[in-house]
C-alpha cells in the first residue's frame, strides 16, 4: 500500500511539474502581456511581452512605480475599488508608439491578486484609421461630381436649355461629370 501511495505521489509530483512547464511556456510565450499584482499592489510576476511592451526588466515593485502611464493606473485602481472586470485603452509613446487595449480583474473572490492582460491593437486601430481616411476620401470625391451633375442638371431644367450655347456647355459638363463618376466608381469596386 506505502509503494503504491509513493507511486501515486510521484505520478501526481510529475504531472504537476508537466502542467506548471506548459504554463510556463504559455506565459512566457504568448504575445499577450499579462501581469499579476498581489494584494499589496506589487507586481509579482510580468512576461516577456509586458517587459517589451513598456521596456523595463520586471522585478517585485509597486505597479504605480513600474507602470508610469496614468490612463493604466486609473484601470488598476479602478478594478481594486470594484473588485470588477475593468477594460480600457491607452496609447503609449515610448519606446515606440503603441495602441494597447487592457483587462484588469481579481484572480479570485477569495485572495486580493489582480491579472493583468495587455492586448497590442496597434496595427487594428491602424487599418481603422485608414478605412475612415479612405471612406472619408471617397465621399468627397463622389460629392464633387454628384454636386457638379446636379447643379447643372437643375440650371438646364430652369432655362438654360433654351438657350443652345448654354446648354452645349452644360451637357459637356455633365458628361464629363458622369465620366469621372463612372471612372471613381470603377476604381472603388477595384480596391473591394
Amino acid at each position: 500500500t506505502v509503494y503504491e501511495l509513493m507511486e501515486e505521489t510521484n505520478l501526481l509530483y510529475y504531472k504537476q511539474l508537466k502542467n506548471e512547464e506548459t504554463l510556463h511556456f504559455l506565459f512566457e510565450n504568448l504575445d499577450i502581456g499579462i501581469f499579476i499584482l498581489n494584494d499589496r499592489l506589487e507586481i509579482t510576476l510580468a512576461n516577456q511581452t509586458i517587459e517589451e511592451m513598456f521596456q523595463k526588466t520586471w522585478t517585485i515593485s509597486p505597479y504605480d512605480e513600474w507602470f508610469t502611464e496614468p490612463r493604466l493606473t486609473e484601470l488598476i485602481n479602478q478594478a481594486v475599488k470594484t473588485k470588477e472586470a475593468v477594460q480600457g485603452e491607452i496609447r503609449i509613446e515610448k519606446p515606440r508608439t503603441q495602441d494597447l487595449k487592457i483587462v484588469i480583474r481579481q484572480l479570485s473572490i477569495d485572495n486580493h491578486e489582480y491579472v493583468g492582460i495587455i492586448y497590442d491593437v496597434t496595427e487594428v486601430r491602424q487599418i481603422e484609421r485608414v478605412h475612415e481616411d479612405f471612406i472619408s476620401n471617397i465621399s468627397h470625391e463622389l460629392k464633387t461630381p454628384t454636386t457638379s451633375i446636379i447643379g447643372f442638371s437643375e440650371t438646364l431644367l430652369a432655362g438654360a436649355k433654351d438657350d443652345p450655347e448654354a446648354s452645349k456647355e452644360f451637357l459637356t459638363i455633365i458628361e464629363r461629370e458622369a465620366q469621372r463618376l463612372m471612372s471613381l466608381i470603377q476604381t472603388i469596386l477595384m480596391l473591394l
